[in-house]
């Protein structure tokens, strides 16, 4: 049992993963095939609005090398991109290029398609930022669950206060504790990427019920629900905050669990763990993690 992590380590295997196990598109995944990176202006802009709406939402990854069909799905690992035509470089002169104020922070994760070093799909992770960024057509966008689309003017406005209020981010990690019954134990951390500390949060971890809690970390409530796709999850609710429980300061990273959490696959695959997090002047935020059993 493996578990998928960092985009930036990922290789050939994670990508076919991915398709075979039918992980789809979602606000913080974007498939695209090789020949979106072709050269005209008209792809270049594409690129730069796709990043920086990434950018204005929750962060993400983009992956140049997979085929998308109906649905959001990915169809196949395609023919790739021929890496001394499109350098890894070339993403960064592109969207400083035609994206303002620029995107610090982007990584780029050429990943080998074959024995040749020559053909390559890219892996782009791009973080959120904490302010709006304007693509070339002068427009600011937003990724709205799997569309990219016109920023309103509050929404614009609330980007570019992220600095202002709390902007707290979460990681999801874990470990085979058990390899013959697929059992891993997971940790979560909760920190504070802005100026302006926390008092209090809401966290919230979804576990798609494919999945079986044997140990559920302590959370104050545990509820039944059901993703936007129809997805049957349960989800597990952590409060922090109240006498006694000091701020979330910048850079403070904070373990949110009071005993283990570990869950079980029926099946080998990989799963996605979701979460929300909200606090006092912050809206939600969310994401996901990818593990693989």
């Amino acid at each position: 049992m493996s578990t998928v992590t960092d985009p930036l380590m990922w290789k050939k295997n994670d990508l076919e993963e991915l398709v075979a196990n039918q992980i789809p598109e979602s606000l913080t995944l974007d498939y695209k095939s090789s020949d979106a990176l072709i050269k005209t202006d008209s792809k270049r802009r594409e690129l730069a609005k796709d990043v920086s709406a990434m950018a204005n939402s929750a962060g993400g990854v983009l992956i140049y090398g997979v085929k998308e069909r109906k649905g959001g799905f990915p169809d196949c690992i395609d023919e790739g991109t021929d890496i001394s035509e499109i350098p890894p470089e070339w993403f960064d002169q592109v969207v400083n290029s035609l994206v303002h104020p620029r995107i610090s922070g982007i990584g780029v994760n050429p990943v080998l398609l074959g024995t040749s070093t020559e053909r390559v799909a890219y892996v782009i992770v791009v973080p959120q930022s904490v302010t709006a960024h304007m693509a070339s057509d002068h427009i600011y966008h937003k990724r709205y669950g799997t569309i990219t689309s016109a920023m309103e003017d509050y929404e614009i406005r609330d980007v570019m206060g992220r600095e202002s209020v709390p902007r707290l981010n979460v990681s999801i990690m874990g470990g085979p504790i058990d390899t013959g019954n697929l059992m891993m134990e997971l940790k979560i951390k909760v920190e504070n990427e802005a100026i302006t500390p926390a008092e209090h949060f809401v966290l919230q971890i979804l576990v798609p019920r494919s999945l079986q809690i044997e140990s559920d970390g302590g959370p104050g409530i545990v509820e039944m629900t059901i993703s936007d796709t129809g997805t049957p999850l349960t989800s597990l609710i952590f409060q922090y905050g109240g006498i006694g429980k000091l701020p979330i300061w910048k850079g403070l990273s904070l373990s949110v669990l009071t005993k283990p959490l570990r869950i079980q696959a029926t099946q080998r695959g990989t799963y996605p763990i979701g979460w929300r997090v909200t606090a006092p002047r912050m809206d939600w935020r969310n994401g996901e993690a990818l593990f693989t059993f």
